[in-house]
Order: structure tokens, then sequence, then C-alpha cells
């Protein structure tokens, strides 16, 4: 069988080739074609990846057929001038796409399924090509030939050269997968059911692809402050383990609330965590319209405007340097120096910037005044904290009893952050000194609390 050697300029496939250089070949000729082409290509592996600088040999009857109306253009590497005119190979033909569509339910067609899966193999294997509307032949032996309408059965490549072929409904049989596996071992072949949800599809999707896959775990990543992280699934490659591997998690959002914000997946990638978000619904990934409230604390400018930071942001009223007289009878006298005064009910607040002795708190509080004493060892959050008991406002100071009251409503993820949450007149209030950035901790904190950073 004469052949004409061809040397590729660029990356192509076996269905570039034939559009390139045997542009009017007839439907009816093309098994014949596809058996000549694998026959005297014997080392090509993967006809839907052929890499640039590999010699082809194309059966020189098929090129006549379809180069006699074409210009002649030298620089082609060949080594019979009937290549001359041709030209390189650089784009795709879809073999005579029949008149068959998706069916109309179908997951992978115009959906929010269809789109999330290809975000999933996209996060995995970067930029994917969808090839559909055409026919793809298999010579299988001397007396078998395989052909695949991809109209019904659409195939996916991905940049592994790994070549997914989705089968809606459990249409092929399992003989014909394994034939084609068999002798084409990239490909590989998805089955699944109209109407399978989308937590299904994803675990048999990435089952199919070689990934060990675990449902429904929670991954706790960080130090001081940490996240954890409620996965739809944990997934990462056969050959590899959980210490050696890239590890990906795989989050399914029903509604907007479980979205998760991009400052985050940023954060999870910084520690070698790929984050793939997918969504059952139109909206399932948008945005929140609303982030957490940030107040940060002046820590340079001194204890005292320090206090009156705090009581300013948390809406406390207050006096400064008030002489108050504690004495209830005419026969003598007491007066009590305040730095800060607050009045709180029938009882008065009172903030001391140094320290009283037991003698004069205890008289105080018999007086109707309560007092806190802050010195030069307290530090902010020491301080803080005096201030919370001092004014009697309920409030959690443990990162698990924080959680609940920080953690957004249905998130995928639960925080466990150093602070202190609190609640007063003005709102809710979460104080913390996390070493988490101040913008992710808006993005990732219910909208509701207003931080307060120090």
């Amino acid at each position: 069988m004469p052949t004409v050697e061809i040397k590729l300029r660029r990356d192509s496939s076996l269905n570039r080739i034939i559009k390139a250089y045997t542009p009017g070949l007839p439907d009816r000729d093309i098994a014949e074609f596809l058996r000549e082409f694998s026959s005297a290509n014997e080392g090509i592996k993967n006809f839907n990846l052929i890499r640039k600088g590999t010699v082809v040999r194309v059966p020189a009857r098929y090129l006549e057929k379809g180069s006699r109306s074409r210009d002649p253009k030298p620089g082609l590497a060949a080594s019979d001038k009937k290549t001359a005119g041709l030209p390189a190979v650089d784009y795709h033909r879809e073999l005579k796409p029949t008149a068959q569509t998706f069916p109309q339910n179908d997951p992978f067609r115009n959906s929010p399924v269809s789109d999330s899966i290809r975000t999933l193999l996209e996060s995995l294997y970067g930029a994917v090509t969808v090839e559909s509307g055409g026919l793809k032949f298999f010579s299988v032996g001397e007396r078998s030939e395989i052909s695949l309408d991809t109209s019904y059965l659409p195939l996916m490549v991905l940049n592994n050269s790994t070549v997914l072929v989705l089968d809606p409904g459990n249409i092929l049989p399992e003989e014909i997968k394994q034939l084609v596996r068999t002798l084409w071992p990239e490909y590989t072949f998805f089955s699944y059911r109209e109407g399978q949800d989308l937590r299904r599809l994803t675990g048999s999707l990435l089952e199919s692809l070689g990934y060990s896959v675990y449902r429904d775990r929670s991954l706790i990543l960080g130090g001081r402050s940490q996240l954890e992280y409620n996965a739809d699934f944990v997934v990462y490659r056969e050959q590899g383990d959980l210490m050696s591997s890239d590890i990906a998690i795989v989050s399914i959002a029903g509604s907007p609330g479980q979205h998760t914000p991009d400052s985050l997946v940023r954060w999870l990638g910084e520690r070698d965590v790929n984050l793939i978000r997918m969504s059952t619904s139109e909206n399932g990934q948008a945005e929140p319209a609303t982030r957490a409230g940030l107040a940060k604390l002046t820590l340079t400018a001194g204890t005292r405007e320090l206090i009156r930071e705090i009581l300013s942001l948390t809406g406390y009223s207050y006096a400064t340097d008030v002489v108050l007289n504690l004495s209830d009878r005419k026969e003598y006298r007491y007066n009590l120096k305040t730095d800060f005064s607050i009045p709180a009910g029938q009882r008065k607040k009172v903030i001391e910037l140094a320290e009283l002795s037991e003698e004069e708190i205890s008289l105080a509080r018999k007086k109707g005044v309560d007092v806190a004493c802050i010195g030069p060892g307290d530090d902010t959050k020491g301080i803080l904290r005096k201030l919370i008991q001092l004014l009697g406002i309920i409030h959690a100071d443990s990162p698990a009893a924080v959680s609940s009251y920080i953690t957004p409503r249905n998130a995928k993820y639960r925080l466990l952050l150093p602070g202190i949450y609190f609640r007063t007149g003005q709102g809710q209030f979460f104080a913390t000194d996390s070493e988490l950035g101040q913008e992710l901790l808006r993005d990732i904190i219910d909208p509701r609390i207003r931080i307060i950073a120090y």
C-alpha cells in the first residue's frame, strides 16, 4: 500500500488530518481509510492527540482524491511531491454530523449540571475539548469495526490524553466498551441515568477517572485559626496516597447560602488543597451580597483611647474623670475618682486605670458601683474581657463555642477562630486577633457579625 509521509507542524489528531488532507473523502470510504491508516501507523497509540513533529503515513490514493483542486503551497515536510499544496493541520473536522441531538433532559446539555461537570473536569485537568456531532471509528480487527455517533455519545478530551466517552442511559454494551478500552486504553466510558442527581453523578465520574473517592468527609486546616471544611467528596489519584498526592475537595452547593467565597478557595489553594465548587442551581455559586463589617482598633494610642474606641463601637455612653460621692450619711463623706463612668440601669459601671484595694472595691459595690481595674499589664484581649464582664454582657470565648455564632448559616465549613463573641444593643461583635487576613475574615464570617480586629 503506497503511503505519503507527512511531518506534523503542530499537535494534531486523526480527525484534523482527515479534514486537512482528504477533505473530499466520501463517508463510504472513511472506514477503509481508517483501517489503512491504522495499519500504516502502528506506532501511534493515541489518534486523538498526535504530537508536533510526528511523522504520519497517509495512504496515497486518498490524498490523490482530496488534493486535485488545490493550489500548490511550498514548505511542507513530506517525502512525496503529491503532498504539495496541502495546508498544515490546524483545524478540526467533524465527520458528517447527524441530525440527532442530546435528549432534552440530558444533564450534560444546557443545564447547571452540564456546567458543573465541565467545571469539575477543568478543575482537575485544565482545558477540556468536547467533540460532538460526528462519527468516531474504531477498527477492531479484520472483520470488526465500531463507530460511535457523538451526537448521542459525546467525547471529552482531557489534557492528559484521556478521552472520556459520555454514555447517557448506559446505551453501549459492556462488550463494546471493553473492546475499545483494551485496544485504546486512553478511552474511558462514563455511564449515567437521566434524572440522576449531581452528587451521584460526581462520585461515579471521579471513580471512572481513576480517583480514590471519600464521601462526606471533613478536613481541618490551619494553625491557631482553623477551618473545618465539610466536603461532599475528598479525592486523590489512586496511584498515590493522602500524604503524597495532591488533594482535591468537591463542594456541591444546593443554595446560595452554601457558596464558598473566592477568597477561601485561594486560601485553601495556598495549602495545596484544590477546592472544586459545583452547584445544583443556577444561583448556587453567586457571591454573597453582604460581607461582615470590620472595625480595626488603634493599638498604639494608649489604654485610655483604646477603651474609648471599644465603648464607642459597642454603643455604650460614658463620662470621663467623674468624681462619685458614695456617702449615704451626713456624718462622713467618701468620694471615688473614676477614669470612665458608664450608666447601666440602677448600678453604675466604673473603669479605673489604676489598682484599687479589695476594701475600696467592696465598699463601691455596696454603694451600687461595679469597678473594673485595668493596669499596664493588661493586653487588648484582657481589656476586652474585663469590659465585657463589667458590663454583664453575654459572651463566648472558646473557639468551639464561638463557632456557632460566627459561621454563616448553611455554610459548607465551620470556623474555629481565637477571639470573643458578644452581643450588645448595637448588634453582634466578634473581637479577634486571628492571623487570617482581614478581607478573608469579612468573606467567611456571618455578615450579621461586626468584626473588631486587634
